[in-house]
């Protein structure tokens, strides 16, 4: 992930983060190709044992960010911050790192 994003070596921990993120989502031999989120949610009875995989974009890709609160004096101004993808945030589907 470090080499193909890109990204600068100082968010090396970052990376760290993303990659059991998405380890943590994905099926392994060991657990008869259930992962290991899953594995833990038919441990206790859950009814949907497979996690959503919708939310994940990416790694490393051009992410922007809308800026709140900008004045309206000028409309050429930009309205966006423009960064990387680095990472998910688990409290939200949609809540991305960059």
């Amino acid at each position: 992930m470090a080499i193909s994003s890109n990204l600068l070596e100082s968010l090396a921990n970052e990376i760290a983060v993303a990659a059991c993120y998405l380890l943590n989502r994905s099926p392994t031999k060991a657990l008869r190709w259930l992962t290991p989120i899953g594995f833990l949610k038919q441990y206790i009875g859950e009814s949907q044992p497979h996690p959503s995989l919708n939310h994940l974009v990416l790694y490393g890709c051009r992410a922007y960010s809308f800026i709140h609160n900008r004045p309206k004096n000028n409309k050429l101004t930009p309205r966006a911050h423009i960064g990387y993808l680095c990472g998910y945030d688990s409290t939200n589907a949609s809540a991305y790192r960059f």
